[in-house]
């Protein structure tokens, strides 16, 4: 083993590069399987950020989808549900048109299902019946299907449908409520579940779930199950091979497994002794959200349990020794209603086999914050905390108050506290997030301006008076939970849109910030960040706002990730190495 070489943090040389962690590798965004094959979308940064549909016999894994089809949804803007199959065929919703289409894998031939003029977006999320001859008109699938033909987001119109792949009929099966997801046909096709909620509730505060009996287009027999507004949500409906369903529920604190029976409706707890207080979900940001692995597994049913990886999403060669392992730090809450309690954050050291630091010398600290905001960062391997540890930086996620992942009572903690989270008591130090995250970053620096050598806010909100006037709808009435207490008048209302506002005190910070915007972004508009570079340039403050053309809420594209990743390496060294030059 060579001697490591002395050098100063942050300026160890590491093997992953900006292009491997920016080109490299694959996301998986849908997983399906049909008469013994697996199909797999692979979103794709290499090709544009396009989704492209893989079918593995095996471990072979052969690209299906004709090169001119993207397949990816844009229903609630976030997508998910982009695919599913059954009868040895897959059925995908189209980038460009939002259209069903209806993909032979033996053929490569393509059939368009649905027929719009881009108004309507189409999201399915389960298969029933036949497509093989001799079975005419019995194959369906049940779709979210969300009309833009009005153009205000309180205008957008959103219902659950079947849809015949033959025939192209199309059934109404829910309307009435502002938003539908998890739609399932039961095992042996007579029944199906799914889950709804309207404004103000999101899907982890009250989404609700609903049986129906199916037959063959009809739909009869719809009854409730779970789930109440803005008191318990219902996530992750699946039929259980004994026809009964199976479900999560937080109305014990805590997403926790429930089980209903198909003729009682009664539900019970399934007892997973000495796990009563963890979460077995997530917030449903996407369609068809899954708590699961970002590998594609096989698993063999025998007398013993085998996992079978058939892909992983990235190949990146990862020596154990370069990996900086995660440690869960809990403090005490300095912010909230229950100071009692702790606050959650994971921690990352630097950590390069191959380098070592002066004596004596300490690393700088890039504290990241997570989206949503209510969401969580875990412990898995992320190659995004490797390229800055390698390097000789420290990184710390914080799991905030309002985080998932800690029960429901610390994810309404952020309600009406949205702007007390992000600040740490440490001088000389980076802090970044994206879209929520982004937001956490300039409200710290305005707030806490002595804290932090400088700030990086990935499409973050600035203006949250003008984000709550111009967002899509799915989270159109989220931030009036995340900002208001119940009765606020409209007097402190407007108080507390001033408060939060970054943009409208930037005369209080001190430390440079770097802003990185897509400008096709309908989430966060790209609107936030010019204002908040005008704001700042008004009062004399640094900041630099880098475009990236073509991109939307979250960077697909190979170019735009290589890009984003330099442009922030340039600037910690710039703002927390303080180096006059700097070469990547």
């Amino acid at each position: 083993m060579s001697t490591p070489v002395t050098a100063p943090f942050g300026q160890w040389k590491s093997p992953i590069s900006s292009t491997l962690l920016g080109a490299d590798g694959v996301q998986f965004e849908s997983i399906a399987t049909s008469k013994g094959k697996v199909y797999v979308i692979e979103d794709r940064p290499k090709e544009q950020g396009r989704g492209c549909i893989v079918e593995y016999a095996g471990h072979e894994g052969r690209d299906i989808l004709p090169a001119k089809y993207d397949a990816r949804t844009k229903v609630h803007e976030y997508g998910g549900a982009s695919m599913i199959a059954f009868d040895g065929h897959v059925v995908f919703s189209d980038r460009e048109t939002q259209d069903l289409h209806k993909l032979d894998p033996s053929t490569g031939q393509v059939e368009q299902i649905t027929k719009t003029s881009n108004a309507l977006r189409y999201a399915s999320t389960s298969a029933t019946g036949s497509l093989s001859d001799g079975q005419a008109e019995s194959g369906w699938i049940l779709a979210i299907e969300e009309d833009h033909s009005k153009p205000l987001p309180s205008e957008v119109r959103n219902r659950l449908v079947a849809v015949n792949v033959q025939s192209k009929e199309i059934v109404n099966v829910a309307s009435g409520d502002d938003f539908y997801n998890a739609a399932q046909f039961s095992p042996d096709g007579s029944r199906i579940c799914w889950t709804q909620w309207s404004h103000p509730d999101m899907p982890w505060t009250g989404a609700r779930l609903y049986v129906a009996k199916w037959n063959n287009g009809q739909v009869t027999d719809i009854c409730h199950v779970s789930g109440v507004p803005e008191k318990e949500s219902v996530s992750q409906p699946r039929w259980g091979l004994d026809n009964k369903l199976y479900f999560t529920s937080d109305c014990s604190g805590y997403w926790q497994l429930y089980r209903s029976h198909a003729d009682t409706l009664e539900c019970q707890r399934v007892p997973l002794h000495g796990l009563e207080e963890v979460e077995f979900s997530q917030p449903d940001w996407h369609l068809g959200n899954e708590t699961s692995f970002n590998t594609v597994f096989t698993l063999e049913m025998a007398d013993t349990v085998e996992l079978d990886a058939l892909k992983v999403a990235s190949e990146l060669p990862m020596p154990s020794s370069l990996v900086s392992k995660p440690e869960h730090l809990s403090f005490p809450r300095v912010h909230g209603e229950n100071l009692e309690g702790v606050a959650h954050a994971i921690f990352y050291a630097p950590q390069n086999p191959d380098y070592q630091p002066p004596s004596g010398a300490l690393p700088p600290l890039i504290v990241c914050v997570h989206g949503g905001p209510t969401s969580q960062t875990g412990t898995g391997l992320n190659i995004t905390n490797q390229y800055w540890t390698s390097r000789g930086y420290a990184v710390v996620w914080v799991n905030y108050g309002g985080s998932s992942g800690y029960g429901r009572a610390y994810r309404d903690d952020l309600n009406g506290q949205w702007a007390s989270t992000g600040r740490i008591d440490q001088n000389g130090v980076g802090i970044r997030g994206q879209s929520a995250g982004g937001y956490i970053v300039l409200q710290a620096l305005c707030d806490y301006p002595n804290l932090f050598a400088g700030g990086n806010s990935l499409y973050g909100i600035g203006n949250v008076k003008a984000l709550c006037e111009d967002t899509h709808k799915f989270e159109s009435h989220y931030a009036f939970a995340l900002l208001f207490d119940p009765g606020v008048d409209e007097d402190e209302k407007t108080r507390i849109f001033n408060e939060r506002s970054p943009c409208l005190k930037v005369d209080k910070i001190t430390a440079p910030l770097l802003l990185l915007q897509g400008d096709e972004d309908l989430v966060v508009p790209m609107n936030q960040a010019e204002e908040m570079v005008e704001m700042m340039t008004k009062v004399g403050r640094e900041s630099k706002l880098v475009v990236f053309h073509g991109e939307g809420h979250g960077f697909r594209q190979a170019k735009s990730r290589i890009a984003a990743v330099e442009e922030e390496e340039k600037w910690w060294k710039k703002e927390l190495l303080k180096m006059d030059s700097v070469d990547l």
